[in-house]
């Protein structure tokens, strides 16, 4: 595609994958373990 599309701008942001992530993040400090994949079903 060339270098035109190595912009920083045309990168989205995964927005949905990060409150993924926040949501294992937060259940691993209540609970000391990370949640099954089934238990946040957007990764």
């Amino acid at each position: 595609l060339g270098r035109a599309w190595l912009e920083p701008h045309l990168f989205r942001f995964g927005a949905s994958s990060l409150l993924t992530d926040i949501e294992r993040q937060l259940e691993h400090g209540l609970t000391g373990r990370y949640a099954a994949d089934y238990r946040q079903p957007m990764v």
